[in-house]
Parts: structure tokens; sequence; C-alpha cells
């Protein structure tokens, strides 16, 4: 069953793995998920937990440093 629809990927060198943002029916009430992300070119999916959208640094201390 389709819940949404990822909007855009990258690799982050602090996490030192791949993120991404998307778009997920009843996304807050899903913080803590795991939902399966499926490849538009090959049909292979990844395990992807369900976050904050202020996953990092989210009091903002690195900004007010």
């Amino acid at each position: 069953k389709m819940l949404g629809h990822v909007t855009s990927t990258t690799y982050s060198v602090t996490f030192g793995s791949y993120c991404a943002l998307a778009l997920v029916s009843r996304g807050r009430e899903r913080m803590g998920e795991i939902l399966y992300a499926a490849s538009p070119v090959d049909g292979t999916s990844v395990a992807c937990r369900v976050v904050s959208p202020h996953f990092y640094d989210a009091e903002g201390a690195r900004l007010h440093a």
C-alpha cells in the first residue's frame, strides 16, 4: 500500500548515510514508525524511519553557538 512520496534524497556527511524527505500520509502520527520506500527504477525497497523534519540540532544549539 502506497503511503506517500519521497521528494528528495541526499548523502549526509554528518550522519554517514543517506537521508530523504517525504510526504507521508498521517506523517505526524507515524513518528518512529518504520516504512519501506520502493525504488521506481528496479522496485527494490529500503526500510525508513519516520522522524521529525528537525532531526538534527532541533534546539538550534549549533545556530546560536
